[in-house]
């Protein structure tokens, strides 16, 4: 009897040091659950994820906590629309951490309303005030403000967005996405196009502290009407990698149709493609001003059109360096060095460096 006491109460001594059973995250079905995504939000917490039925969801000023998925049903974010009807802004986040998602969802007719604070007219389709979340797999489409139509990125951190489209946007600046947090961003697999009235940054801007990895990007078709109508990267703390992009046909009323770097920001383009942009006084393809600084590697510059500097438009404070290009240095402008390295570059096909395979056509 002895022996059976206390091994009765060393097993209950034992329970008391188990460790509690973890939280479990819950899915909440909108609308089987919760009528609508705003309610399904605010019973949310950190790990749960709301699922959201294919639909059409009329809401606006929606609120994301940290550490929540918003996922559309199927996958499709075709399927899935938030039509904020121009009475606000579609979702907003602040301090989201890298478990905060936003997935297979159509962000539309965003507008958010004007007042005292910047945030009021900033980010109509998505608005997050710092933090590291994942956008993965959306569509922005119809939304307007004042900077960055689509979405907007302030505060401090690392987001993600990847596999979104980012379509007919408009604003004064940055119609797409602007990236102006302090941290590293990663933009991926994303299609920026037909950006419209806007002045600057037709496509995105990256005008934050850090360095943003820009890849497998297709920026087109973008119209502004006065400079960067694909991409801007600008300010003494903006470092941005263009890795294997396409910007394209895009234009510009005064300078830089595609891309632009100003301020003291530094571009890197590899095996990129800046074709087919226009502006209407220089720039046609690049702007490079203001002590700011580009190295292309394996890249084409061609085939852009601007009365001054057709291909790109060098200022005496910026600097230029191509490894292994595809350009024609009689289509820039270049006040400010221009170096151009292809002697070592090989071509597999003709196993001939690129300087001497242009030599064959000079």
């Amino acid at each position: 009897m002895r022996l059976a006491a206390a091994l009765f109460l060393l097993a209950n001594a034992a329970m008391l040091f188990l460790p509690a059973n973890p939280a479990v995250a819950d899915v909440l079905n909108v609308p089987a659950d919760h009528a609508d995504i705003a309610s399904a939000l605010i019973a949310s917490v950190a790990g749960d994820v709301v699922v959201v039925a294919a639909g059409l969801y009329r809401e606006h000023d929606l609120v994301l906590p940290s550490g929540v998925v918003l996922r559309g049903a199927t996958g499709d974010p075709a399927d899935v629309v938030i039509d904020s009807e121009r009475l606000g802004r579609c979702i907003y986040g602040a301090e989201l951490d890298t478990g905060t998602r936003i997935e297979a969802l159509t962000l539309s007719n965003g507008l958010p309303a004007w007042g005292e604070t910047p945030h009021n007219s900033w980010g109509a389709g998505l608005m997050v005030d710092g933090g590291s979340p994942t956008i993965a797999n959306c569509i922005f489409t119809a939304n307007e403000t004042a900077i960055g139509a689509g979405a907007f990125f302030t505060g401090t951190g690392a987001p993600v967005i990847e596999g979104c489209v980012f379509d007919t946007n408009s604003s004064t600046e940055s119609s797409g996405l602007f990236l102006g947090n302090a941290g590293d961003p990663v933009v991926r697999d994303c299609v920026f196009r037909n950006a419209s009235r806007c002045m600057v940054g037709g496509g995105m801007t990256w005008a934050g502290s850090g360095h943003a990895l820009i890849e497998r990007c297709t920026v087109e078709d973008n119209e502004v009407i006065e400079s960067g109508g694909g991409v801007e990267v600008y300010g003494s703390g903006a470092t941005a990698t263009l890795r294997d992009c396409v910007i394209r046909r895009n234009s510009a009323g005064i300078f830089g149709g595609g891309l632009v770097v100003a301020n003291h920001g530094h571009a890197v383009l590899e095996n990129c493609e800046v074709v087919d942009n226009a502006a209407a006084q220089s720039a046609g393809g690049v702007s490079l001003g203001f002590g700011a600084s580009l190295e292309a590697t394996e890249s084409t510059i061609l085939n852009n059109a601007a009365p001054d500097g057709a291909d790109a438009y060098v200022s005496g404070d910026a600097t230029a360096l191509l490894i292994c290009c595809d350009a024609e240095p009689a289509s820039w402008n270049a006040i400010g060095p221009l170096t151009i390295d292809d002697e070592d570059c090989i071509v597999a096909a003709r196993n001939e460096s690129w300087g001497k395979l242009k030599s064959h056509f000079r």
